[in-house]
């Protein structure tokens, strides 16, 4: 695994979006596949290698490999993207750092109230593991292609798509 991609996992180990398991609020729907079987987490560079013979894990090979969630896991061994959820990295300034994630919106009760709703501490966390992830050559560019793809779920796009240009 990549140096950055273990120092970033390891930044959000222990941070968490509340205090206690957020997934008892939504009943785990971020763990989920939506209604069609679809949906899943990229994975960075080594993580695929990780998680490889884990029951509760497919993967998915491709350019950037997905995982497909198939029962609980234990923290320690999440991939990257999941330990940021409901958060997304975004680069602004010429600096990495985190939001919430428009995807998020739909199943996680916790997206309504942006980053002032989360654990402070998470946070944090987030935002350095972000820009550890964010300033490795090989990463960077997986994190922006998660970012253009977010794109797609913003007011404007979303209105753009339902009602085609005139």
């Amino acid at each position: 695994m990549r140096e950055s991609v273990r120092r970033a996992r390891l930044l959000l180990e222990d941070a968490a979006p509340l205090s206690y398991d957020c997934g008892e609020l939504c009943a785990k729907a971020c763990c989920l596949p939506d209604e069609e079987g679809k949906g899943g987490v990229w994975l960075l560079p080594g993580e695929e290698q990780a998680l490889a013979g884990e029951d509760w894990a497919r993967i998915l090979p491709g350019d950037i490999p997905m995982l497909m969630c198939q029962g609980p896991c234990s923290r320690a061994l999440r991939p990257f993207f999941c330990r940021l959820f409901p958060l997304m990295g975004v680069r602004r300034a010429g600096s990495w750092q985190v939001r919430m994630d428009r995807r998020a919106r739909p199943l996680c009760p916790l997206a309504r109230s942006g980053t002032r709703g989360l654990n402070p501490a998470f946070v944090e966390a987030a935002g350095q593991a972000v820009a550890l992830v964010g300033e490795d050559p090989v990463c960077a560019p997986i994190l922006m292609e998660w970012a253009r793809l977010e794109k797609r779920f913003s007011p404007g796009a979303l209105w753009e798509a339902a009602h085609g240009e005139d």
